[in-house]
């Protein structure tokens, strides 16, 4: 198996000067291409791919390049925060495994520049230690932070209770391993002012370092979404429940897509008005990581509400970075828990209203498709067979994972005791 070489990782801002790029690592190992991020005012409008030729391209260079492609980039509309900004919750549920990212995580959305939010870090495994106690003393240092507890196994359960506690107007969710744009806040409460008939606001991820062939290959997997760069608003259809309509700008784009996609946004940046989660009863704690499913939870909450006529807004200036798994068994079974997750969250939609199932008929021409595209996508960034394998076969084993983790949530809820936080871990 061929493995793939590392990529560097940089953003250019239109208008400023452009540096130097060079291909040349710490270790005296190189890169092989650059992944550029284009952005206006800091807001994302583009990406690129500059191959190195065992050179460092010039600014020079880099601006000849990029000349050629600005006219297809477009330029981020003027984006001002609202006169009386909306209070916010920041949820990050975490299984407190990764301190130092879920650290660095915190610290970012602590210091960002907003008015009025707080941010929930809800701790999903508090079994305590002198180290737990520790991470819990340093996160709570920031005067925004607040820290509670989810006895319950799983990323659902955590951002349920997330829910519980927020008193903000809108609810964010991400993840330990994200970093958020400095302007992610105000650019989500932007949006939904500018649209009150947003419901829920997504945006896109883009990849924090591409060092390793896991995350190379992760970031050519196709899971990411998209690269429109614009932004669109999906609502359910009310005459076909079991696709969307898309606006781009105020214009109606022609076809119709299936709620099923899983292409509307992600629970690592995602943010929800919190009267919509109080009615559609927040994520189904059978899904997500952390529970036999693994995943999906986001995929069944966005269907949902798409599903009942809400609508959904991909703003690209709600903007984060991932900091993709680094070797190979990370990322075998993260695909793994995608496939189950889908499959898993599509068995969820089913149980709830047997109608999923003719929506999914329908979707059945299309999923060739889509799977046909993406295989010939991954044949050319040279994706691992055996990865696309496992991803199968996590979507054989969903539906059996879902009514599995169906059972063990129901018993652990019966079961489980509230845990009692010991008061040296309470700032």
């Amino acid at each position: 198996m061929d493995l793939p070489a590392p990529m560097l990782v940089t953003t250019v801002e239109v208008g400023q000067p452009l540096p130097d790029l060079s291909p040349w690592r710490a270790d005296g190992t190189r890169y092989a291409a650059a992944h550029i991020t284009v952005r206006d005012g800091g807001v994302p409008v583009g990406r690129r791919r500059v191959e190195f030729a065992d050179r460092v391209v010039t600014a020079g260079e880099l601006a000849e390049y990029l000349t050629g492609l600005w006219h297809d980039v477009q330029r981020a509309p003027v984006r001002r925060l609202p006169a009386e900004a909306p209070f916010i919750t920041v949820v990050v549920p975490s299984a407190m495994q990764r301190p130092v990212q879920l650290a660095r995580c915190v610290s970012r959305l602590a210091t960002l520049d907003y008015p009025s939010f707080e941010v929930i870090v809800v701790d999903n495994r508090p079994v305590w230690t002198a180290e737990r106690a520790a991470l819990h003393a340093e996160l709570a240092e920031h005067s925004r932070v607040r820290i509670v507890c989810q006895p319950v196994p799983g990323a659902s359960a955590a951002r349920n209770r997330g829910i519980a506690e927020a008193r903000g107007d809108i609810v964010a969710f991400t993840d330990d391993d994200i970093d958020v744009d400095p302007g992610w806040l105000a650019a989500i409460a932007h949006r939904f002012t500018a649209d009150p008939q947003t419901d829920c606001v997504s945006g896109y991820v883009f990849p924090a370092s591409l060092e390793t062939p896991a995350q190379v290959w992760f970031e050519n997997s196709g899971s990411t979404i998209g690269d429109e760069f614009a932004v669109l608003s999906h609502q359910g259809d009310d005459t076909d429940r079991h696709t969307v309509r898309t606006w781009r700008a105020g214009a109606l784009l022609a076809e119709r897509t299936p709620i099923y996609r899983g292409i509307f946004g992600g629970s690592g940046n995602l943010a929800v008005r919190a009267s919509v989660l109080a009615q559609f009863g927040g994520f189904d704690e059978s899904l997500g990581a952390g529970s036999l499913a693994q995943g999906g939870e986001d995929l069944e909450l966005l269907t949902r509400l798409l599903y009942h006529g809400r609508r959904i807004t991909m703003d690209p200036a709600v903007a984060v970075s991932h900091h993709h798994r680094e070797d190979y068994a990370g990322l075998r079974k993260q695909m793994f828990g995608y496939g189950v997750g889908y499959a898993a969250a599509l068995t969820a939609l089913i149980l709830s209203d047997a109608r999923h199932l003719f929506g999914l008929a329908r979707l059945a021409g299309r999923v060739a498709r889509v799977a046909a595209k993406r295989r010939q996508v991954r044949t050319v960034v040279q994706y691992p067979a055996r990865l696309r394998w496992i991803e199968r076969c996590g979507l054989l084993l969903g539906p059996l994972a879902y009514l599995r983790s169906r059972r063990a949530i129901a018993r652990h809820k019966n079961t489980s005791q509230p845990v009692a936080q010991p008061a040296e871990a309470v700032p």
